[in-house]
């Protein structure tokens, strides 16, 4: 049980890199001049949910898998409109376009690895 613990860790961690970077990266090919005020919110808000998601299910709440799938749906979301955007400018800045793309599908293929690892902790707790 500790080790799919570490596990959920690890992938929580690298999902919000993975968004953190992919966001980044989008912003600062997007526009000349950045604004980064919005930027480091959303980044800030990420962070929130994602510790949350994970404190709630440490706790074993009562709906932290709820929760947790909530942030899982809601950040997917994200990582499909950065790779929307970035298909979009492909023409412009092809070469960070690109990077933004392998963003995204290495972080929903993370998602669903902590979509899958939550689910299976969350059995061997209520069990």
């Amino acid at each position: 049980m500790k080790r799919q613990w570490i596990r959920l860790i690890e992938l929580v961690v690298g999902s919000w890199l993975l968004f953190s970077l992919g966001t980044l990266v989008s912003v600062q090919t997007g526009t000349p001049s950045v604004n980064w005020r919005p930027t480091f919110n959303t980044l800030l808000f990420a962070l929130m949910l994602y510790a949350w998601s994970i404190f709630i299910v440490y706790q074993q709440r009562r709906f932290a898998s709820a929760l947790m799938g909530f942030v899982i749906v809601v950040y997917s979301c994200g990582f499909l409109s950065l790779m929307i955007t970035a298909i979009k400018q492909f023409a412009i800045v092809s070469r960070f376009s690109s990077l933004v793309i392998i963003i995204s599908l290495v972080g929903l293929f993370v998602n669903g690895l902590w979509f899958k690892t939550g689910r299976q902790l969350n059995k061997q707790q209520s069990s």
